[in-house]
C-alpha cells in the first residue's frame, strides 16, 4: 500500500473574535452589531484543520502561548485531529487574536492583535521536530514575514526542506496594498522564492512584487473571477472560473481553497484538478459562518459534478 503523505503547517494560530454588524462605519463613525463569539483562527490553524478534515495526516508548528486562549486553540486542532504535540507553548506572553466584523454581505474587515504576542517568537528550535517527522509536504504562511525571529526561523526550515518536501505558501498579507512595508515585501519574498507553489491573491500579489521563479507555479486567487495558473515565464497557463455559491461568510476561504488544494494534489490531481477541486472546496465554505467550514469529501465530490 502507498504511504500516505504527511504534512506540517507552519504560520499563525489565533482567536477569532467575529461579529455581524449592519454595515461597516466610516473613519470615527459607528455601527450596530451582535456580540462577539469565539472560535479557532489563524491561516495557518485553518489550512492544518482543513487538511486533516479532508484526511490528510497533519502536524501544525506555531507561536501559542501557555494562557488559557492557547489551551482554547490546541484542543480545537486537537479535535479535528491535527498533531499539536510539536508545539512549545510560550510561557509568559498571550496567544493572538483577531477582531473580524462580517455585514449582512459577507464582506469583512479583519483586525490582528497579535503584537507581541507568542506567535512572533519561533525559533530554530521550534523545527527540529521536523527531522523527526520528515514532512513530504510543508505548509507556510506569510504572516510571520518581518518578523523577528520568526522569520529567519521559518526561512531557515523552509531552505533545509526544499527538495526534500512540498513547499507550498500562502503570502496572506496583512497590510493595505499601498502601505506594505519594505522589511514584509524583502521577507515575503524571501519565503515565497524557495517554495514550489505560491497561492496569493492578485493585489497582494502586486503589491509584494511577487514574481514565479524558475521551477514555480503561481496560483492566483481572484475571488468571483475565479483563479488562474501563472508558470515560471509569466505565462497564464489557464483560468479556473468561481463557484456559484452565494457567499454569507468569506472568512477562511482562501485558507479552506489552499488546504483543499495540497490535499488534491496530495491525492496526484493534477494543477487544473486540485484548482477545480479547491475552488469548490472555498465555494461551499463561503456558504457557512466562521473561518473553519472545509466541506465533507462528498459534499465536494458532489460540488465538483454539478460545477462541471
Amino acid at each position: 500500500m502507498k504511504k500516505a503523505k504527511r504534512a506540517v503547517v507552519i504560520g499563525d494560530v489565533f482567536v477569532d473574535m467575529i461579529s455581524e454588524i449592519e454595515g461597516f462605519p466610516e473613519r470615527g463613525g459607528r455601527t450596530y452589531g451582535v456580540p462577539f463569539g469565539r472560535s479557532e483562527g489563524g491561516t495557518a490553524g485553518n489550512i492544518a484543520a482543513g487538511l486533516s478534515a479532508l484526511g490528510m495526516d497533519t502536524a501544525i508548528i506555531a507561536g501559542i502561548g501557555e494562557d488559557e486562549s492557547g489551551e482554547f486553540l490546541l484542543k480545537g486542532l486537537e479535535q479535528i485531529g491535527v498533531d499539536v504535540s510539536w508545539i512549545r507553548p510560550k510561557s509568559g506572553l498571550h496567544s493572538g487574536t483577531t477582531a473580524i466584523f462580517t455585514d449582512l454581505q459577507g464582506e469583512r474587515d479583519i483586525y490582528m492583535l497579535v503584537r507581541g504576542s507568542a506567535f512572533e517568537k519561533l525559533e530554530t528550535e521550534d523545527f527540529a521536530c521536523l527531522e523527526e517527522i520528515q514532512p513530504d509536504i510543508l505548509c507556510l504562511t506569510g504572516v510571520l514575514a518581518g518578523i523577528c525571529p520568526a522569520q529567519e526561523a521559518v526561512v531557515e526550515a523552509a531552505r533545509k526542506w526544499k527538495g526534500k518536501a512540498e513547499l507550498y505558501f500562502d503570502p496572506n498579507l496583512c497590510y493595505p496594498a499601498d502601505k506594505v512595508p519594505p522589511k514584509v515585501k524583502e521577507g515575503t519574498c524571501q519565503i515565497a522564492d524557495l517554495c514550489d507553489v505560491v497561492l496569493t491573491g492578485e493585489t497582494e500579489m502586486k503589491a509584494l512584487g511577487l514574481t514565479p521563479k524558475e521551477g514555480q507555479s503561481y496560483v492566483i486567487k481572484c475571488g468571483g473571477q475565479g483563479s488562474r495558473l501563472m508558470n515560471d515565464r509569466q505565462e497564464i497557463v489557464f483560468q479556473i472560473p468561481a463557484t456559484r455559491h452565494r457567499p454569507v461568510d468569506t472568512t477562511g476561504a482562501g485558507d479552506t481553497y489552499m488546504a483543499a488544494f495540497v490535499a488534491a494534489r496530495a491525492q496526484g490531481k493534477t494543477m487544473e484538478d486540485a484548482m477545480k477541486y479547491a475552488s469548490v472546496a472555498a465555494g461551499i465554505s463561503v456558504t457557512k459562518k466562521g473561518a473553519r467550514n472545509m466541506p465533507s469529501l462528498s459534499e465536494i465530490e458532489k460540488g465538483i459534478e454539478e460545477y462541471k
